[in-house]
């Protein structure tokens, strides 16, 4: 059974707007992997510059967020599809893109819950500019629906968060954001936002 490994680049690619790699090891353990480019993202309306980990669903597509791109060029969500064939492309969609008020810049790991919905955050954007935590809701006809669920005012609830959300068993999320806070140094908080 082979083992890999996704991650991106956040800059470099054909396009120098960052890329998805795959890394595959060796039979050998004392050999170099041998690395795989899934994708290089392009100019927008693509998104570009991502800025997350990858999460997989069941059917071996990847989710992710770019910093830049997408049709405002505020940053994206997007989806890359495994080859249809062996040794086939991998096919990118860009499922939501940032307007500002919805949020800007996003950063930080998705979060796919048992419904298919994405939840995420962005360092930027929302009511105060602030950032925000968001909801993205698949739709019929692969259109997806977003929801910001919080906007941040940056002062003692914190602002910029940028490592996106994690669920306990009631459909609570927490998460951190990096600035705000209470205090002289308002150096971020730790949050909890509840349904």
């Amino acid at each position: 059974q082979i083992r890999y490994t996704e991650q991106q680049m956040i800059d470099g690619g054909a396009n120098r707007r960052g890329t998805v790699f795959q890394l595959t090891p060796s039979s050998n353990p004392s050999d170099l992997w041998t690395e795989t480019i899934l994708y290089s993202f392009a100019a927008s309306p693509d998104g570009g510059f991502p800025s997350s980990d990858l999460i997989m669903d069941s059917s071996g597509n990847l989710y992710g967020v770019t910093l830049l791109g997408g049709a405002n060029n505020l940053g994206t969500v997007y989806r890359l599809s495994p080859p249809t064939s062996q040794g086939g492309a991998w096919n990118e969609t860009v499922l939501f893109s940032f307007s500002g008020p919805d949020g800007s810049s996003p950063f930080g790991r998705l979060l796919l819950d048992k419904s298919g919905a994405l939840y995420g955050t962005t360092s930027g954007g929302g009511a105060s500019q602030a950032g925000t935590v968001f909801k993205l809701t698949p739709q019929t006809g692969d259109v997806w629906t977003e929801q910001v669920l919080y906007s941040f005012s940056g002062g003692s609830d914190g602002g910029s968060p940028e490592a996106g959300v994690i669920m306990d068993q009631n459909g609570r999320l927490f998460g951190t954001a990096s600035t705000g806070g209470t205090g002289t140094l308002s150096g971020g908080v730790v949050f909890r936002l509840d349904p």
